[in-house]
């Protein structure tokens, strides 16, 4: 898989509202997507998880499943679940 632009890491560093800054790392796994993704967050002890999800209907989530849902059972720390459109 390749990124427009950026290696297999970027840390882009940006200021917040009220100074603050949040460091962002990313990384390029293979594995079971919502397994992979908890362990790696164990491995960095990461802070706070920002999923992505998308309305899907609940026979297309039967069948095939859904990593932020399975991430979210997986996983013990904050998680944020952002609600993306579905690109069609």
């Amino acid at each position: 898989m390749r990124r427009r632009g950026r290696g297999p890491e970027a840390r882009p560093q940006g200021g917040g509202r009220g100074g603050a800054s949040v460091d962002v790392t990313g990384k390029l796994r293979r594995g079971d997507p919502a397994e992979t993704v908890v362990t790696y967050a164990e491995e960095v002890d990461a802070d706070l998880l920002v999923l992505g999800t998308r309305h899907r209907s609940e026979e297309y989530r039967a069948l095939l499943g859904n990593v932020t849902d399975q991430v979210l059972r997986l996983t013990a720390r904050l998680a944020v679940v952002v609600k993306t459109d579905v690109d069609e």
